[in-house]
């Protein structure tokens, strides 16, 4: 079976990723000597993997995330068209498995000026910042669930999930072809004004 979890990158490797990224930014962002680098494979793609790199040395720490497949390095940079790019690029494998997971990984990677989309799944994954009323947590508790596919068709799936952007709650509905496009399709507003902290750009 393959493997799915976070991997550190080795030392000898780790300086020959930083050198190629910090030559991207045209100055020194990450030093080898605070820096963590870590990477996963991804099971929608064949080829490319992603990869973290976390920098301590700032305040607070700075961590961008990259999809690389041998020199050929990405950086998942808040946009979709930065993830699509890749997406046309590797070899995207969807099924009915890994689809939800695809849809997940499209919408975390997503920012704009107000801040990250976050796909909640379960209470426990809210961004409180403060403690909620007791109504307002059996609220959200009821309402959020896990992404799901609503339905298969020849072109591809249709998603539904549950997206906080900002922080206001949305229940989305999305459609995802088989070559790994996606395309919102139905937005609803379910909570404005949640006391949550949004995970803002860098």
């Amino acid at each position: 079976m393959e493997n799915f979890d976070w991997n550190d990158i080795p030392e000898k490797d780790s300086e020959v990723f930083l050198k190629k990224i910090n030559s991207k930014f045209h100055r020194e962002l990450f030093d080898k000597e605070s820096s963590r680098l870590r990477a996963r494979n991804l099971p929608f793609y064949k080829d490319y993997k992603l990869l973290e790199i976390t920098e301590f040395a700032s305040h607070p720490p700075l961590t961008m995330d990259f999809l690389f497949k041998g020199d050929d390095i990405e950086q998942v940079d808040g946009t979709k068209d930065s993830i699509l790019s890749v997406s046309k690029k590797a070899d995207v494998y969807l099924n009915k498995k890994n689809v939800t997971g695809y849809v997940k990984f499209i919408l975390n990677s997503m920012m704009s000026e107000d801040g990250r989309f976050q796909v909640i799944e379960n209470i426990e994954e809210m961004p409180f910042s403060e403690d909620p009323s007791q109504e307002l947590f059996n609220e959200l508790k009821d309402l959020v669930k896990p992404v799901k596919t609503i339905n298969m068709t020849e072109e591809g799936y249709d998603i539904e999930a549950y997206v906080l952007y900002s922080r206001t709650l949305f229940k989305t509905k999305l459609n995802v072809t088989h070559k790994g496009v996606v395309d919102i399709t139905k937005e609803e507003i379910l909570k404005e004004e949640l006391p949550a902290n949004p995970i803002m750009l860098l």
